[in-house]
């Protein structure tokens, strides 16, 4: 019979698991679905991302608001939101609808992604929130790779409206998951927005993420459909390639941020991802940008290391306003840059936009030079016992 609390980390990362089931496979055909049958522009590309990601900026509001609600049952209804919302993708047919429905899933879907990380955090033991955080981001691939199958198999076969409901499908699972998950898993607080100096090496390297991270989310695979012409089937191939790889590769990440630091695992990915962007201005063959795509996916995982950090030097209470802070951070970026990308691309191309994703990764890393390395929490945000080490075994 399991222990309790290494029942609330297999119910975790089996709603994990479903959320991003859910998630990729509206994402995983997005592209297609938006130039096949909406026929949308690379500068209405940018309006709608811009949109999409507006929620990230209100998301703190709601997460940090409603914090006499224990993070699962939050995680649970904003699963729900998600699922709502990617239920109406499958009938869309114009883009001003487009807009509307993208928002009120991303609201969903930006609630959840500092639940996430918080959850993980109280199930951790001491010493070992990274490797929990790369645990985390496991579990996201593996539902990643699951969907990627299932469009694999079935993208030929089936309407793109029945992907979308598929989706909606397994993000209602994930709900019921989040729900089930213990009372004694996170905690309630009073209502409150954290924002203080302290953490401001956090905001400005979360900031600078969004950054860099948004004009890679919006642009790279799109430009492989729009410009080369790959087909949903081949997309869906590469996600499923880089799901396997992130799968086998993000729990060594985690162990890496805790054994030599958050600010030097930082320092290394930010490092080799400037060369992914300066690759995907300069090069122009498909398979160097399909293994470019790939290598940021990965070098993408060092970011966990923002998360373990906060949770170093922020006490208990502020951790999930302090999160969810972040996340508006980062998206008030990921709001401008969708469509300035755009802008860029029609005016100059979208060799230009990469260049700029190049120099802001030159900024992340200048930044850097400001963060304590190897600091230990004063308070710790994770259980002192370690109940948990079956469950963490890999």
């Amino acid at each position: 019979m399991l222990k309790k609390e290494n029942k609330a980390i297999y119910l975790f990362f089996v709603a994990l698991v479903f959320t991003y089931i859910g998630s990729t496979l509206q994402s995983g055909i997005f592209n297609n679905f938006a130039v096949e049958k909406l026929k949308i522009l690379p500068s209405q590309l940018g309006i709608y991302e811009s949109l999409r990601e507006s929620p990230g900026i209100i998301a703190v509001f709601f997460v940090s608001l409603l914090m006499f609600w224990q993070e699962q049952y939050l995680a649970g209804i904003s699963a729900l939101m998600m699922a709502i919302g990617y239920f109406f993708y499958g009938f869309t047919s114009k883009w001003n609808q487009l807009l509307f429905i993208g928002f009120f899933a991303s609201l969903g879907l930006h609630i959840h992604l500092p639940l996430s990380n918080t959850i993980a955090l109280y199930l951790s033991k001491v010493n070992h929130e990274g490797r929990m955080l790369g645990l985390v981001q496991r579990m996201s691939y593996v539902g990643q790779f699951l969907a990627m199958g299932f469009i694999i198999a079935f993208g030929k076969l089936i309407p793109y409206s029945y992907i979308f409901i598929a989706s909606s499908i397994a993000l209602i699972i994930a709900s019921v998951f989040y729900f089930m998950l213990p009372k004694t898993v996170g905690i309630k607080e009073k209502p409150k927005i954290v924002l203080k100096k302290e953490y401001w090496v956090y905001y400005v390297l979360t900031f600078l993420e969004g950054c860099r991270k948004q004009i890679f989310i919006t642009f790279a695979i799109f430009v492989l459909v729009k410009v080369y012409h790959i087909s949903v089937q081949l997309t869906a191939i590469l996600l499923f390639i880089n799901s396997i790889l992130v799968i086998l590769i993000s729990p060594t990440i985690g162990r890496l941020i805790d054994k030599y630091s958050e600010k030097k695992v930082l320092f290394i990915s930010y490092f080799l991802v400037f060369f992914v962007f300066l690759g995907y201005a300069t090069i122009h063959k498909l398979i160097f940008l399909i293994i470019c795509y790939n290598l940021d996916n990965i070098l993408y995982l060092g970011s966990i290391s923002l998360t373990s950090y906060i949770n170093k030097i922020a006490p208990k209470k502020d951790l999930r306003p302090t999160l969810s802070t972040g996340v508006a951070m980062n998206h008030m970026a990921a709001v401008v840059m969708p469509i300035l990308g755009g802008i860029i691309w029609v005016k100059v191309g979208y060799e230009v936009v990469f260049m700029v994703g190049a120099f802001v990764v030159l900024v992340s890393l200048f930044f850097m030079k400001y963060m304590k390395d190897n600091r230990t929490r004063g308070d710790s945000n994770t259980q002192p016992s370690d109940p948990q080490s079956d469950a963490l075994s890999t």
